[in-house]
């Protein structure tokens, strides 16, 4: 799925913006980085909308609509503020401007792939351990919380055998041209820094450095997922990754 054109008025602190992109993975690099993100939530319908809902600035004349792209075809999403609700009303066109209720039937991911594709660095909840976590779920995920962020795969023999092998296969991957460090996967599925000889360092890194070491493993575990989708749905639709300045802020 790519966001081709994304148009916002009166949303958040926004009073008209359009937007155009040409890639799955969209870095968003500007003042009003935040409220595309939210943006992007409500078109999607995204999980990460209702977390967002009690900061939503919404207006009468609120309207977010998109141009998006699946596999070639044509999607054109409207999303008005209505003022019954409060909320959202969406409409769906195809490119003939027929009505498509099934879009967001189309385009549905698990709750953990949704969250997956939006990118902001928070240091409390670090991407790093994030396949840890799925080897050692009963310890993570209280009750049934693993199975229902991941629509049940998660709980089964094939996740984990996935998981397994993606850790195992892993080869450890450039982090800096300046140095040696690199990135690697322990056995229990953490994501490490690496030097010379493969032994693992402990390393006082800048916030900038944190953000881009969890980037690239928050990469990873798309890549991780990528490969699960390939074995439970042959007709995925890859949510796009929006990237906020390795989300750390200034």
């Amino acid at each position: 799925m790519i966001i081709k054109k994304l148009k916002i008025d009166e949303f958040e602190d926004i009073g008209h913006l359009e937007l155009s992109f040409d890639s799955r993975v969209i870095s968003l690099e500007m003042p009003e980085a935040d409220s595309v993100l939210k943006a992007v939530s409500v078109i999607l319908k995204s999980v990460c909308m209702e977390d967002l809902a009690v900061d939503l600035c919404i207006k009468p004349g609120t309207s977010i609509s998109a141009e998006i792209d699946i596999n070639g075809e044509v999607f054109f999403v409207t999303a008005r503020c209505s003022p019954e609700t409060g909320g959202f009303d969406h409409d769906v066109r195809d490119g003939s401007g027929n009505p498509r209720n099934d879009f967001y039937e189309m385009i549905h991911v698990c709750e953990e792939e949704d969250r997956l594709s939006f990118f902001q660095y928070e240091e409390g909840d670090p991407y790093s351990r994030r396949l840890k976590q799925y080897k050692e779920s009963d310890k993570y995920y209280p009750g049934s919380v693993f199975s229902e962020i991941t629509d049940g795969i998660g709980c089964t023999r094939t996740f984990r055998a996935l998981l397994n092998e993606y850790i195992k296969e892993f080869r450890s991957q450039c982090f800096s041209i300046r140095d040696d460090r690199r990135i690697a996967i322990k056995s229990d599925g953490e994501f490490v820094l690496t030097g010379i000889g493969g032994i693992q360092e402990e390393i006082n890194l800048s916030r900038e450095e944190r953000g881009l070491f969890e980037y690239l493993c928050f990469l990873h575990i798309n890549d991780f997922w990528r490969r699960v989708e390939s074995i439970r749905n042959i007709n995925h639709v890859s949510r796009p990754m929006m990237i906020c300045g390795y989300g750390y802020r200034q």
